[in-house]
């Protein structure tokens, strides 16, 4: 008996061949967040707990800015409230 063979390899059928690994586009790594930095004198500036308005030195200065983003005193904050100009 003959052996009948097609001339065909193994490796040429579709199913048998290797599949080509896909290229990804690589994407940069993610960019860090860049720290602000603020010198101790600008911060030292924005806590004196001192009144723009009155000029006088108030603890509750430091309070209305964290709180309403003012450097005023309660006194200067209070007349501003009763007397709007």
């Amino acid at each position: 008996m003959k052996s009948v063979s097609s001339g065909k390899t193994r490796g040429s059928h579709s199913c048998h061949r290797r599949k080509k690994k896909k290229k990804y586009i690589k994407f940069p790594k993610r960019l860090k967040k860049q720290k602000k930095t603020v010198s101790k004198q600008s911060q030292q500036n924005e806590l004196n707990n001192i009144c723009e308005e009155c000029k006088k030195k108030d603890e509750s200065v430091s309070q209305n800015l964290m709180i309403y983003r003012y450097k005023i005193c309660d006194t200067c904050k209070t007349s501003k409230i009763i007397f709007p100009v």
